[in-house]
């Protein structure tokens, strides 16, 4: 009887000392064991963003058709050509001029600009058309300056598209009005102006590149 009770005791002994040999540790370890399986392929460093777009400069466009365009003088009259292109029959002593305002953001960086006209007859022998770039400072009229003059000069009958760069300027709308002038030559109607798109660039977002962040 009495090696039956030593024989309990000693297995209660022994489930005792399994149980507590059992950490939590140990059984913290399984647990992380079975939530990180590990990738065959090894782990390298998190993936930037390999374009970094927020730095970069961003291209966009001011762009008008030439019937938007609105004479200098009232007595100038003038027509839709078809397609946006503004024409003038008027055969007066005032130059056939016509403006629109240029509204872009502050300082942005010019890269192109772009005309498209029409000749009407082949060889016009009345000259080209006449395009300038002009500002004027917010606090005084009469500080005004053409930046840019610009020849349309094609000799062909039908449509015609003319570019020009514009690297060196900066537009500086927090102080500039900008705007853009074409002038028809005189006499008959030989040539149609059609539109002036401008390109430029913003700046970047922010002037360095961010850092890679590395794991």
């Amino acid at each position: 009887m009495k090696t039956k009770f030593y024989l309990l005791i000693s297995l209660i002994l022994i489930a005792i000392v399994a149980i507590t040999s059992y950490t939590p540790q140990a059984a913290q370890a399984e647990v992380q064991t079975q939530e990180d399986p590990v990738s065959g392929a090894g782990e390298g460093p998190s993936r930037p963003d390999a374009d970094n777009q927020i730095n970069a400069n961003q291209i966009d466009t001011f762009s008008a058709v030439g019937i938007n365009f609105v004479p200098h003088d009232s007595r100038v009259t003038y027509y839709n050509g078809g397609f946006g292109c503004l024409g003038s029959t008027y055969n007066g002593s005032v130059a056939k001029t016509f403006s629109i305002p240029v509204n872009v953001p502050d300082d942005v960086k010019g890269s192109s600009i772009n005309f498209t006209y029409r000749n009407t007859v082949a060889d016009p022998s009345n000259g080209p058309i006449e395009v300038s770039l002009w500002k004027r400072h917010y606090l005084s009229i009469t500080n005004t300056q053409q930046l840019k003059k610009f020849t349309l000069t094609e000799t062909r009958a039908g449509g015609h598209y003319d570019i020009f760069h514009i690297y060196d300027l900066t537009f500086d709308t927090s102080g500039w009005l900008y705007w853009l002038e074409f002038k028809l030559p005189p006499g008959a109607a030989t040539r149609e102006f059609c539109g002036a798109q401008i390109i430029y660039e913003n700046p970047p977002l922010f002037p360095l590149a961010l850092p890679m962040i590395q794991r």
